[in-house]
């Protein structure tokens, strides 16, 4: 199951956000994730993190069982660290659809 936030994500500073390998987050219009903090996202060749648009049916399937979907570019708005952001770390991500 993807993580789907309902809203903009926002690493707050003095956090860390750790992310598993394998792990897939769909975003929808609008939508961004603001890292002011620390993103550790250090996936493998084999499973890869994937940011992507909730109609990208490509990653773990129709998670919303909305049929068939397209998703383009911009469907959601972007991934974005801020001057606060230390340490972050992304290895074998894979960014679709972001704006």
């Amino acid at each position: 199951m993807p993580y789907a936030p309902t809203g903009d994500f926002i690493v707050p500073p003095g956090t860390t956000l750790t992310l598993d390998p394998g792990v897939v987050v769909k975003l929808w219009r609008g939508q961004d994730i603001e890292v002011d903090g620390t993103l550790i996202a250090q996936g493998t060749l084999n499973q890869p993190i994937v940011f992507t648009s909730r109609a990208d049916d490509t990653a773990l399937g129709d998670t919303f069982h909305d049929g068939a979907t397209a998703p383009a570019r911009g469907d959601w708005a972007f991934l974005r660290f801020d001057t606060t952001s230390v340490n972050s770390l992304l290895d074998h991500v894979d960014i679709r659809y972001a704006g």
